[in-house]
């Protein structure tokens, strides 16, 4: 007790000078914060229109929902307990995606800013899923996306209210819509195949999957940012993907879903020759205007 009546009594020096400070470090501390601010709102902007507001609003959205974003992208989604149904792929229906996953940003939106798709490549994937909604006109159809407005997304047309097992999509049935800004996709899939795509380096979670999105969207464990795809091999494996999506959304009650949106796929690119030559004309032309 000795001992702490013998120490220097000197802390209200040391508070004074700190609250005499507060008027100097206020001005920096809020001119970091509001350019850190302005900083990741053009970050979010740079992205591109997606499914909120393009402005401030969106944006605060977006802040508001980070909290709620999952672990890592990569984790791999778990089957609720009330699914008894079974995936659509098994490992050998996709073929491991060569080199690095590419770079991903945003929530929503949620955009693949390398390794992008070509012009090319993201008109045969919209030729794709247009060929798949004439094949089977009464399965599903081909329309703009209600999730992302300006994207055109494939729909499903199977009646699933006597499933149990089977969940609704996002919004009116949604199996997936393409990014035009970067050639990737959104589709949602059963958990189990959400495993292999991720584990065969085609694609990753969206941050909110398993969860409730702004405008109340939810977002299931399964919906997934599928990769653009770089060729013409490739439009064929993420086709592959979409088919595990219109398998999903029958509620598993019908399959060979996979092997039809290849089969569709293969119809589109009989021309392989003739889109391979225009690809290098339309790479060099950009090349040219971008020099």
């Amino acid at each position: 007790m000795e001992y702490l009546r013998s120490l220097p009594v000197g802390g209200s020096v040391t508070v004074t000078a700190s609250i005499n400070l507060l008027p100097l470090l206020i001005p920096p501390t809020f001119l970091t914060l509001s350019y850190l601010t302005w900083k990741d709102y053009r970050a979010f902007i740079s992205l591109g229109r997606g499914g909120v507001p393009w402005n401030f609003y969106g944006y605060l959205f977006i802040t508001a929902h980070r909290p709620l974003t999952i672990r890592s992208v990569l984790l791999h989604p778990t089957v609720p307990t009330h699914l008894t149904n079974k995936g659509h792929l098994i490992p050998s229906s996709l073929p491991t995606r060569p080199g690095l996953r590419p770079v991903v940003k945003g929530i929503i939106p949620q955009r693949q800013t390398t390794q992008q798709g070509t012009a090319i490549t993201f008109a045969l994937t919209h030729a794709a899923l247009s060929a798949l909604a004439n094949a089977y006109p009464t399965k599903c159809r081909a329309a703009e996306s209600q999730l992302e407005f300006h994207s055109k997304g494939l729909h499903s047309l199977i009646d699933r209210t006597g499933n149990p097992t089977s969940r609704k999509l996002c919004r009116e049935s949604e199996i997936c819509h393409v990014h035009a800004v970067d050639g990737s996709m959104h589709v949602e899939v059963h958990p189990e195949d959400a495993k292999i795509i991720i584990d065969k380096g085609w694609g990753e979670r969206h941050p909110l999957a398993n969860g409730w999105a702004p405008m109340g969207k939810f977002l299931a464990e399964g919906f997934m940012l599928v990769y653009a795809p770089r060729n013409l091999e490739e439009v064929e494996v993420v086709m592959r993907i979409v088919g595990a999506g219109m398998g999903w959304a029958s509620g598993g009650g019908e399959l060979g879903w996979v092997e039809r949106a290849a089969e569709c796929t293969k119809g589109v690119v009989m021309g392989k020759e003739l889109v391979v030559k225009a690809m290098e004309v339309w790479e060099k032309e950009v090349e040219r205007v971008l020099k």
